[in-house]
């Protein structure tokens, strides 16, 4: 895969599956914009990176709020080609454990933000008649565990 001269917004890149995107990204020769959700520790990876082809943001998705602030943010960077929505959370519990916060936040996190994040990056892609989506999914939207209710 040759990306050169694309750019990539990953979001959830700190670790897991996220962090190993970007890497196979970077491999590729495309620069990524990549997020975390720890405000200190992406400002210090973005303030120590001497990589010109990584750029990170700091991205709260568990509001509208910061979702908001985020896509902002991305009015910042031009160009993004490759949009991959990998952020995501499970709360494991008990069906009627649920409380509507761990609805509002899970909701938020897995499903508006990517919504969103692609509602303002579309136009982009379109107008140049080129772009590449991935939402990053689990095996958990097919079968389920006890405690997974909400996630599922």
């Amino acid at each position: 895969m040759k990306l050169y001269g694309k750019t990539a917004l990953i979001t959830g890149a700190t670790r897991g599956i996220g962090n190993a995107i970007a890497h196979e990204f970077l491999h590729a020769g495309s620069r990524v914009i990549l997020t975390g959700t720890n405000k200190t520790k992406i400002g210090k990876l973005d303030a120590e990176n001497e990589n010109e082809k990584i750029k990170w943001i700091f991205g709260d998705f568990s509001t509208v709020r910061g979702i908001e602030l985020f896509i902002n943010d991305l009015d910042k960077i031009k160009n993004i080609d490759i949009c991959i929505n990998n952020s995501g959370i499970n709360k494991i519990k008990l069906f009627d454990k649920y409380i509507y916060n761990d609805y509002q936040r899970l909701m938020a996190i897995n499903l508006t933000a990517p919504f969103f994040i692609l509602q303002k990056l579309l136009p982009g892609m379109k107008k140049k008649k080129w772009g590449r989506i991935v939402n990053v999914a689990s095996i958990w939207s097919q079968i389920s565990k006890p405690g997974r209710a909400l996630y599922s």
